[in-house]
């Protein structure tokens, strides 16, 4: 056909065609999406997940089709699907009635008030009570999951913020940096003076305290095991990564946080320690209280 020394690789996302000679510029073109910023660089058309997969069919501005296969025995996690039926009424009212609506996409926002089921809130409360001796040990699930923390004060700011734009709009509240929860739990000990080692991998992974300084872990010593895995809390609908992109809330409303995920841990765990060092002195006075929530 008048043409040699190609390569042709086909994928469901496109078709490199290329001289031989020049595949390994390849990796270039890999650069120039990583410099750029393009989720074609991490996210492909099928996209694979611990409950099954799914197709993005076709994609645009307002709206994307995907087709979803759940494996047999595993689950969907509907709250996500709920989320984005509530934003499209919001945008229907808005474009259709002339309703002044705005949505606001949050990511994940943390305070000492957070519920003590929730991971930030769990490890903080987790720990302070290990510091001082009211427990033995957190019992952990996916500590490589990666999310994008904020301060719940930041977010409110920016929810009034949103609403006080002559035109309503859609606006994404976020910090655009993300963090392992196995980072999160080392910030949490170090407010404590807690230094800790994670040794081991998936089920088998421990933290065990390697240093203690300061006076806010009595009822620590080095060598104790804090940390350890429990498959319960792995999650059958898992999200590995949560990312959110805070970039027109910036250019439009002039929005960043001003506290920062590490102040935020530590504000989180000073209010934990307070409660308890009040529930290790009703302890000691013979007083038996019940601290955990599981």
């Amino acid at each position: 056909m008048g043409v040699s020394n190609l390569i042709v690789v086909e994928t469901a996302d496109a078709v490199l065609v290329a001289d031989r000679s020049q595949s390994q510029n390849v990796k270039k073109l890999v650069q120039q999406l990583e410099a750029q910023k393009r989720d074609e660089l991490t996210l492909h058309r099928k996209v694979n997940r611990p409950w099954g997969w799914y197709d993005s069919i076709d994609e645009g501005e307002r709206f994307k089709v995907k087709r979803i296969q759940v494996n047999p025995g595993a689950s969907l996690s509907l709250q996500k699907h709920h989320h984005r039926a509530e934003h499209w009424i919001v945008v229907n009212y808005r474009e259709a009635y002339g309703m002044y609506a705005c949505n606001g996409i949050l990511f994940n926002h943390e305070s000492p008030r957070r519920g003590e089921t929730f991971v930030t809130r769990k490890i903080t409360r987790g720990l302070a009570n290990i510091a001082q001796g009211l427990e033995q040990c957190l019992y952990m699930g996916n500590l490589d999951a990666l999310r994008d923390w904020g301060h719940s004060k930041d977010y409110v700011r920016m929810q009034w913020m949103m609403l006080q734009q002559d035109q309503a709009e859609d606006f994404v509240v976020a910090t655009g940096v993300q963090h392992s929860v196995r980072q999160f739990i080392q910030w949490s000990a170090e407010e404590l003076g807690v230094t800790l080692k994670f040794e081991g991998k998936g089920v088998n992974e421990t933290a065990t305290v390697t240093a203690i300084s300061g006076d806010k872990a009595p009822g620590l010593k080095v060598g104790d095991v804090v940390v350890k895995i429990d498959p319960r809390y792995f999650r059958p609908t898992e999200v590995e990564t949560l990312l959110g992109d805070p970039s027109k809330a910036k250019a439009k409303l002039g929005w960043t946080p001003q506290i920062t995920v590490q102040q935020m841990c530590a504000e989180m765990v000073a209010a934990d320690l307070e409660e308890a060092q009040k529930h290790a002195l009703l302890k000691k006075h013979g007083y038996q209280l019940n601290v955990s929530v599981e």
